[in-house]
């Protein structure tokens, strides 16, 4: 196991580990360290019909710079996720 202390320990350890992709043998997981990590956050009850590009654009209108947008949908885990599932109120933004 290789554990890196410092960023740019990480960084060579992610190099060399991507110089043994596709060999045998070669087994790894490899954690984002926090500064690269983003945080999800719930936004609720904004309307089913608003569309992701306006509350990306609300975000960014406050200086909050936006990874991604993603409206929740309605249903149960268990369901057939190829039916249409009608979206909720909801949506996850991921912000750096």
């Amino acid at each position: 196991m290789v554990v890196p202390s410092t960023a740019v320990g990480f960084q060579a350890a992610v190099g060399t580990r991507r110089s043994l992709d596709g060999k045998k043998d070669a087994s790894f997981h490899i954690y984002k360290l926090p500064k690269d990590r983003s945080l999800r956050l719930l936004v609720k009850n904004l309307g089913r019909v608003m569309p992701e590009s306006v509350v990306r654009e609300e975000f960014e209108s406050l200086n909050i710079r936006v990874q991604e947008v993603t409206q929740l949908r309605y249903g149960r885990r268990d369901q057939d996720h190829s039916k249409d599932r009608p979206p909720s109120p909801h949506f996850i933004v991921s912000v750096p």
